[in-house]
C-alpha cells in the first residue's frame, strides 16, 4: 500500500490540508478583538501561499511573521471595513423590512454591495504581497477583482458557503466551517499564486528571490513591494524605468542562475539518495536470493542424503533378510539330513537286533532239543 507511505502524494495532500486547518484555527483565533481580522486574513493568506509554493519552514512562525508585519495598517482597514459593512448591513435590515422598497436603490445596493464583497476577498491577500497606502488597497483591490470577476465571484461564494450552511446545520457548524474553509483557502491560495506572479511580472519585471545564499527559504520572501505610486516627474520615472529594468534584468538572470544551480543540486542530491535506495534494495534481494538458493541447496542436500541413507538401510535389510533365509536354510537342510541319517541308522539298529534275536533263539532251541534228548 504505497499511498500510506510518509512520502506519497496522498499522506502529503493530508498533510497539507492539516496545516491549512490550523492555519484557518490560528486566523480565527486572531480575529477575536474583530479589528485584527484584516491582519489574520493578511497572515493567513501569506502562509497559505508559501506553504503551496514549498517555501514555509514553519506554520505558526510564518503566520505570526505577518501579522505583526501587517498589523497596523490591516487595523485601519479593518474599520474602515467593518463601518461599511454596518452601512450596507443596516440598508439590507431596511430592504428585508419593508421600509426600503425602491427598486432603483435596491438594485444600486446590491451592486455596490457585490463590489465592496469583491474588493474586501481580494484586498486582504494583495496586501500580504504588495505594499500599497490605504485607497489604493481598495482601488488595486477592486481593480483586480474586476478583471478576475468570474474566479473571484467564485471565491466569495466559496468564502460565504460555508456560513449559510452552518445557519441551517448548527449542531455541526464548527466541522463544516473548518473544512469548507481549508478547501477554499487551498483553492483560493493557487489561484492568488499564479495571478500576483503575472501581476508583478508585468509590473516590476522581476521576480523575487524565495532563498537565501546559504539555500534556506527566506523569511522575506513575500514581503510587500511597493505596488502603484508616482512620486517622481515623467523624466525622472524614464530615467529610473531604464536603470531599475537593467537592475532587474541583472537581477533576475542572477537570481534564475542561483535557482537553477540550486535546483540542479537538489536534483543531483535526489539521484544520490535514489540510486542508493536502489542499491540497497539491490543488494537486499541479491542476498535473499543466495539466501534462499542455499536454503534449497542445503535442503535438496539434506533430502539426497536422506534418500542415501535410507536406500543403504533398505539395502542392508535386505541383505539381512537374504542372510537370515540362507542360514534358516541351511538349518532347515541340516536337519533334514540328520533326520534321514538317524532314521537309516534306526533301521540298520533294529535289523541287527533282529537278527541277533533271531540267533538267540535258535540258540536256545537247539539247547532245549538236547536237553530233551539227555532226559530220554
Amino acid at each position: 500500500m504505497g499511498f500510506l507511505r510518509y512520502d506519497s502524494d496522498f499522506m502529503l495532500f493530508l498533510g497539507r490540508l492539516a496545516d491549512l486547518m490550523w492555519l484557518n484555527i490560528l486566523c480565527f483565533v486572531c480575529s477575536l478583538p474583530i479589528i485584527t481580522f484584516g491582519a489574520a486574513v493578511s497572515a493567513k493568506y501569506y502562509t497559505a501561499m508559501k506553504l503551496e509554493r514549498g517555501e514555509a519552514t514553519g506554520v505558526t512562525k510564518a503566520f505570526f511573521h505577518s501579522f505583526k508585519q501587517n498589523l497596523a495598517q490591516n487595523t485601519w482597514l479593518s474599520i474602515i471595513v467593518l463601518i461599511i459593512v454596518f452601512f450596507f448591513g443596516w440598508n439590507w435590515l431596511l430592504v428585508y423590512g419593508g421600509t426600503l422598497t425602491n427598486t432603483i436603490v435596491v438594485g444600486l445596493l446590491a451592486i455596490f454591495t457585490v463590489m465592496f464583497a469583491i474588493t474586501v476577498f481580494c484586498m486582504f491577500p494583495m496586501l500580504a504581497r504588495f505594499e500599497t497606502k490605504n485607497f489604493a488597497a481598495f482601488r488595486n483591490a477592486l481593480v483586480f477583482g474586476i478583471v478576475h470577476l468570474p474566479r473571484v465571484v467564485l471565491g466569495v461564494a466559496m468564502a460565504v458557503a460555508p456560513l449559510i450552511i452552518s445557519y441551517y446545520n448548527i449542531k455541526w457548524a464548527w466541522l463544516i466551517c473548518l473544512s469548507i474553509s481549508t478547501l477554499t483557502l487551498y483553492y483560493n491560495a493557487i489561484f492568488f499564486i499564479k495571478k500576483f506572479q503575472i501581476l508583478e511580472e508585468q509590473t516590476f519585471g522581476e521576480v523575487q528571490n524565495p532563498y537565501n545564499p546559504d539555500g534556506t527559504p527566506a523569511d522575506e520572501e513575500l514581503k510587500p513591494l511597493d505596488f502603484g505610486e508616482e512620486d517622481a516627474s515623467e523624466e525622472d520615472g524614464a530615467e529610473k524605468t531604464e536603470s531599475t529594468d537593467d537592475a532587474a534584468s541583472e537581477s533576475e538572470e542572477a537570481a534564475k542562475s542561483e535557482i537553477k544551480d540550486k535546483k540542479a543540486e537538489a536534483a543531483k542530491k535526489d539521484n544520490k539518495d535514489k540510486n542508493a535506495e536502489a542499491a540497497k534494495k539491490d543488494n537486499k534481494n541479491k542476498k535473499t536470493d543466495t539466501e534462499n538458493r542455499d536454503n534449497k541447496d542445503k535442503k535438496s542436500e539434506s533430502e539426497n542424503e536422506d534418500k542415501s541413507e535410507k536406500a543403504a538401510e533398505s539395502v542392508k535389510e535386505v541383505k539381512a533378510e537374504k542372510t537370515e533365509n540362507a542360514v534358516k536354510n541351511n538349518k532347515n537342510s541340516n536337519n533334514g539330513n540328520n533326520r534321514n541319517n538317524k532314521k537309516s541308522s534306526n533301521k540298520g539298529r533294529s535289523k541287527s537286533g533282529k537278527k541277533s534275536n533271531a540267533g538267540a533263539n535258535n540258540k536256545n532251541g537247539n539247547k532245549k532239543v538236547s536237553e530233551g534228548g539227555g532226559n530220554k
